[in-house]
């Protein structure tokens, strides 16, 4: 039975060490081991200037794995072998090992790898001259990558008794490794021609990153991200490239190439750019924030914006570039304007503004609505004074946008009632409880008041009952006819004498 024996080197700071020691490159992109054994070819030798070790027995390579490969090829960033070996390592009987070390190896260097393979395997120095590698696996972690060199091999340092300096021997000859590509990538495809910075991933903790879109460059970190500030070197290009160069002969510098998106192009425009306050609109937009004001503005203003590019408003915003409008519409003058640039935002596009202009008015005192046909019951001919109500519920509200505290009086006036052949025998009267006040012909006030609590509507025929509001006072021997007439409504913005 084979017993397999593996021993692993694991350096994970970014040092160099002693030839006999082990390291690794600082971070890079790829330490996947990958199988490289059928790159390789057995050629079984002492390498370079040698001391005779008398008749060497090789053993054979069953597998070789490295890191950083390319295509299946060992690249010059290739920097750790794991070799499984089969058979015996053997030198001269006349010898004896003093240390055995898997490394790689040329004419002229060594570039160390695995630790002592007699100490692993539990053999005394000086002891034997023959090793059984049958099962065993070595890592080398070499103490710098293979480079651009040639003529590497895979084999061994061997020291035997008395040496000071090891014997390289070779049992499997590298081909040339070939260059790294770098594979850069870019975070963002598309990206907007408004960005000033691009952000994406190296290959390689060190390497330079620059661009077709300014004379930057920046530096891979160890997290292997850039970020290449371009200012505005985006704007009018259709795409980007960035370009990853280490500045050495180990790689291939590499390209990536993203699609450059123009920018929001927004359109913005207003219905009633001119907008008025009235007294309720300064009481209450001098206690709201900017942006509060600003919301406000865009809807009273009637305020809307597209983007060209998607034909839509989605993402965009509002905003200006004045400040504390709260306070300057508080301190705006009766004939006084204030102007206000609002603009639609997105993707930190600003387009052009709209300039709405305040000003403040005394607010307006009007009729909202008014009852237009009213109808008294059908009664039969009366045999004494008799007050006749209406047959429908009478509407009569006011709207007052003026500051509070502001007085009105409402007031009517009725005409004669009249048939086509006849005079209605009595007035058409105002009651309020007991007090009877007739109407025709003369001015009655109905309701007086001040503004109140920011209420612009005030219902002015609310409480009338069978005891209050207009009536037909009809007197005895009226004609049975069907009587017409008008009540003309009155609004001041005083108080009543």
């Amino acid at each position: 039975m084979k017993h397999r024996k593996v021993f692993d080197i694991i350096v994970s700071s970014c040092v160099m060490v002693a030839i006999w020691g082990s390291a690794s490159l600082c971070a890079h992109a790829d330490n996947t081991m990958t199988d490289v054994t059928a790159t390789l070819t057995t050629d079984n030798r002492q390498v370079g200037k040698n001391d005779s070790l008398g008749t060497i027995i090789y053993p054979k390579l069953e597998k070789v794995m490295a890191n950083n490969v390319v295509n299946g090829q060992i690249t010059r960033r290739t920097d750790t072998f794991e070799v499984t070996y089969s058979g015996q390592l053997g030198i001269g009987s006349a010898y004896a090992f003093k240390a055995v070390y898997s490394a790689v190896l040329n004419p002229s260097t060594i570039k160390a790898g695995s630790q002592d393979l007699l100490a692993q395997l539990g053999v005394a120095s000086n002891s034997t001259n023959t090793l059984n590698l049958d099962g065993v696996t070595a890592t080398s972690v070499l103490s710098s990558s293979i480079g651009n060199g040639t003529g590497w091999y895979l084999g061994f340092n061997v020291m035997e008794q008395n040496q000071v300096n090891g014997n390289r021997v070779g049992i499997a000859q590298m081909p040339t490794p070939v260059q790294y590509p770098l594979t850069p990538t870019i975070d963002n495809d598309p990206i907007s021609d408004s960005s000033t910075v691009i952000t994406g991933k190296g290959t390689f903790a060190g390497d330079t990153v620059s661009s077709d879109a300014s004379s930057a460059t920046a530096k891979v970190g160890k997290d292997l991200t850039y970020q290449l500030t371009v200012g505005t070197g985006l704007s009018g290009k259709s795409n980007v490239t960035v370009t990853e160069n280490s500045g050495s002969t180990y790689d291939t510098p590499g390209t990536a190439t993203a699609t450059v998106k123009p920018a929001a192009v927004l359109t913005i425009s207003s219905v009633t750019p001119n907008v008025q306050l009235v007294p309720d609109d300064v009481a209450t937009l001098t206690t709201q924030s900017d942006s509060d004001v600003i919301n406000w503005l865009v809807k009273v203003a009637g305020i809307t914006a597209i983007d060209e590019n998607t034909g839509t408003s989605d993402d965009i915003t509002f905003s200006s570039d004045a400040a504390d409008l709260g306070t300057k519409i508080s301190q705006l003058a009766a004939d006084g304007t204030l102007t206000v640039p609002i603009y639609a935002t997105k993707a930190g596009v600003k387009s052009t503004p709209v300039n709405v202009t305040i000003s403040k008015s005394a607010g307006s005192l009007s009729f909202g609505s008014v009852s237009k046909n009213v109808a008294f019951k059908s009664t039969e001919v009366p045999v004494s004074e008799t007050l006749i109500p209406t047959t429908d519920n009478w509407d009569v509200a006011i709207e007052d946008t003026r500051e509070n505290g502001s007085p009105w009086s409402v007031y009517a006036t009725a005409s004669k009632m009249q048939s086509a052949d006849h005079e209605l025998a009595g007035n058409v009267v105002y009651v309020d409880g007991t007090e009877r006040t007739v109407m025709t012909n003369n001015s009655v006030l109905i309701k007086s008041g001040t503004r109140q609590n920011n209420t612009s509507t005030n219902q002015i025929t609310s409480d009338w009952s069978a005891t209050k509001g207009i009536f037909l006072d009809a007197q005895p021997g009226v004609y049975a006819d069907s009587y017409q007439g008008t009540v003309d409504w009155s609004l001041q913005d005083t108080a009543t004498n």
